[in-house]
């Protein structure tokens, strides 16, 4: 039952996903990001995919957060916190490295992290399309729904990010 379960949560953070892109303010768009953070960990728990990628999720809600202080606060994000940031991403998923798939999580967390502290919202977009990628490889290669959300997240951001082109003048 809790494999349904966590396959649903998957699904629900498809659902999330489809949405997050299309925000106009980088505030809506973290809240969204939050969420997918929360289901996609709660995706892995349920189907037994436990390792390291759980902390990695951990780490991803609590800088939306500190993401959503800076904004609220309109505060710049400094250096001290993108080093901590990273090498906490870096550290979590290295605890249980042990083949290929294990540093997926890894490479999408900096891509996140990156994405989250971008205060460009058109290379938030940017950023997502490369954290999507990478661990669209990573649920495939452990065989979660939430795929699904990465797939979604992909297209939807390649979409969002031509509505919102800068248009160029001549």
């Amino acid at each position: 039952m809790n494999y349904y379960i966590g396959q649903a949560l998957g699904l629900l953070g498809t659902l999330c996903c489809l949405i997050l892109p299309f925000f106009k303010k980088k505030w809506q768009m973290l809240a969204i990001t939050a969420l997918v953070n929360i289901f996609c960990a709660l995706n892995l728990v349920l189907i037994g995919e436990v390792g390291s990628v759980i902390l990695i999720y951990v780490v991803a809600v609590v800088q939306t957060i500190v993401a959503l202080w800076h904004l609220k606060r309109d505060t710049a994000v400094t250096k001290a916190e993108n080093v901590i940031f990273l090498a906490l991403y870096v550290i979590c998923g290295a605890l249980d490295l042990g083949a290929f798939v294990d540093v997926l999580p890894i490479v999408g967390a900096v891509f996140h992290m990156l994405a989250t502290f971008q205060l460009d919202v058109q290379k938030t977009r940017v950023l997502l399309v490369f954290n999507s990628i990478t661990f669209m490889a990573y649920y495939a290669l452990v065989g979660s729904t939430s795929v699904f959300s990465t797939l979604v997240t992909l297209t939807s951001t390649l979409l969002a990010m031509y509505h919102y082109r800068q248009k160029k003048t001549v």
